[in-house]
């Protein structure tokens, strides 16, 4: 069988976290080493490289003006033009492990493992604060003119507390369409939360690590540690179900033309029809894929696997899905943004 690999290019250390498209046709990814990399996403060709003295664990954010903003370990956030440029940087004192989000202003929000929530102007001026939770484990979420954290609830900065779970770990928020925050936990159960309250649950086969996308019909696919992955109606319903060897971690990418991209611990990244969730094809990687599949425009598949590696793929399923949550922060761009789909 002929392969579908397009390119690939070595981190030189292990990475977990899921890569980014850019505004200029790039990808941009992260190392536990330390190190960005940004590709042209057709050729792999590397356009740039920085390389830090801590880890990196989150996904970069890209601004609408294409900048590039990155956090790591040691709590420096650094932004990038698209070309590479370091245009600013600032410390925060505290680690920062997960990805960031735009609100409709422009602004980036990021977390520390502090528990504080930063909103930073795009120049880089540090505007405003919040401490919302005792550790930011869950990329932040902006929805309906607040910004949402989630740990054993969930935390707006307007001040809203939903209870979730009483386990500590949480996944990657999603929006449905019909404006529910969605967010899966270790405790095995997907809820979805609208004005402050649960509308539902929907308890699965297995602690809930990767996070939920969303289609254009509102159906949710996520995939849980024990290798189930799931597909449900808006309202929590299974439509069907599909089990490998070993678990997801990641939030799947879903594409316009009906296809569901998954990576698993077993080493593949799987194609699956997402009305029946029947096998399309399959690719084998050098080691476990936790990272989050990005799906470029043009079709194209790329995760990050811990061979030290990150891999590209003739996806053949077109782009992502307009104005859903078809991946891991909602877009291509990681923006985190309703508003920005």
């Amino acid at each position: 069988m002929t392969s579908r690999i397009l390119w690939k290019v070595n981190n030189q250390s292990m990475a977990t976290s899921a890569p980014t498209y850019t505004l200029d046709a790039g990808v941009v990814f992260c190392s536990r080493g330390g190190r960005v990399t940004c590709v042209d996403a057709v050729s792999g060709d590397v356009r740039w490289q920085f390389q830090g003295d801590s880890p990196i664990e989150c996904s970069p954010v890209v601004h609408p003006n294409g900048s590039i903003l990155v956090g790591d370990y040691s709590g420096c956030i650094r932004v990038f033009s698209s070309e590479g440029i370091l245009l600013w940087s600032l410390q925060i004192q505290r680690p920062i492990m997960t990805s960031g989000c735009i609100d409709d202003a422009g602004n980036f929000w990021i977390g520390d493992d502090g528990g504080w929530l930063h909103q930073l102007r795009s120049d880089g001026q540090r505007m405003y604060r919040i401490r919302l939770t005792d550790l930011v484990t869950s990329s932040p979420l902006y929805h309906n003119k607040n910004v949402y954290l989630a740990d054993e609830a969930l935390r707006g900065t307007n001040g809203t507390v939903t209870p979730l779970t009483v386990e500590s770990g949480v996944s990657p928020m999603a929006v449905g369409l019909d404006g529910t925050v969605i967010v899966g936990s270790w405790d095995g159960v997907i809820r979805a939360i609208r004005t402050g309250s649960i509308q539902w649950t929907a308890e699965l086969n297995g602690q809930i690590y990767g996070g939920c996308s969303v289609d254009e019909f509102g159906n949710i696919y996520v995939g849980t540690r024990r290798g189930e992955m799931v597909a449900l109606t808006s309202n929590g319903k299974q439509i069907w179900s599909r089990t490998f060897k070993d678990g997801v971690y990641g939030t799947p990418a879903l594409s316009k033309d009906g296809l569901c991209f998954v990576g698993c611990n077993d080493r593949y990244l799987y194609a699956l029809d997402r009305r029946s969730g029947e096998l399309i094809w399959k690719e084998r990687c050098g080691r476990e894929l936790r990272s989050s599949p990005l799906l470029c425009p043009d079709g194209t598949v790329v995760v990050s696997c811990w061979d030290y590696t990150t891999y590209a793929f003739r996806g053949d399923g077109g782009g992502h899905i307009q104005k859903s949550w078809s991946q891991f922060q909602g877009n291509p761009y990681r923006q985190g943004s309703s508003l920005l789909l």
